[in-house]
């Protein structure tokens, strides 16, 4: 049982786990020994909770040794699992549930495939590591179906590696909508880039070398692609 993804819950540590989802889903599971779903149920949620490696934390409460704190969320039955997100229960259950069930349920609000691979990325392009970016951003924006900020974090990072045809495509598939202030910052780049290219010698080829790109945003820990949210 990784300590990480599964605590047993108690008076002591409640409310830090519910502060906990402020961050991270937290998985609530009101289970008994006495109960044969609980039997069932249990190895199902841990190894989820393993399988999703820190993506939700999963918190077992043990009805029996903790019924203050069990009664304190109105249970009507055992097994009872409350997903919280931010703070508030989201969605949840009673009873027995298929896997497919619990994974859908989890899917609704963990990130997908593509937004954690960019989300990788761009930390790494936070610490300058466009090489290493620049994988990460290439699968996250084939499996998002061509998301347009994934796709600008592409350019971004080929413009950093001083491949600008390969960015000035990926900025072709931009739709007009998105095309905002992060999107013309990087035009204007490449144009920067094709200018220094074309005149050897000129100071601002060497400008254009040690140029760092100067319109990433700020995107904060939590970042999300709303556009495949809303897909």
């Amino acid at each position: 049982m990784s300590e990480q993804n599964i605590v047993n819950i108690s008076e002591a540590n409640l409310q830090q786990t519910l502060q906990q989802s402020m961050n991270v889903p937290v998985l609530f599971y009101f289970w008994s020994a006495r109960s044969q779903h609980c039997e069932q149920l249990t190895p199902v949620l841990e190894r989820l909770a393993a399988q999703y490696n820190g993506q939700f934390t999963l918190a077992k409460v043990d009805c029996d040794a903790e019924q203050m704190l069990a009664s304190q969320f109105g249970l009507r039955a055992i097994p009872t699992v409350y997903l919280f997100q931010n703070g508030q229960p989201v969605d949840g259950f009673e009873g027995p549930q298929p896997e497919e069930a619990i994974r859908a349920l989890l899917d609704k609000v963990l990130p997908r495939e593509e937004e954690l691979k960019a989300q990788q990325a761009l930390a790494l392009m936070q610490e300058e590591k466009y090489a290493e970016a620049l994988p990460l951003l290439k699968e996250a924006w084939q499996l998002s179906n061509q998301d347009s900020q994934i796709g600008l974090l592409l350019a971004e990072t080929l413009i950093a590696l001083h491949r600008s045809d390969e960015a000035e495509s990926v900025l072709k598939t931009i739709p007009l909508q998105d095309q905002d202030t992060h999107y013309q910052g990087l035009v204007a780049q490449i144009e920067l880039l094709k200018q220094a290219a074309d005149t050897p010698g000129n100071p601002a080829t060497a400008a254009a070398g040690g140029t760092r790109i100067r319109t990433m945003r700020s995107w904060p820990p939590s970042w999300r692609c709303s556009c495949i949210r809303s897909a």
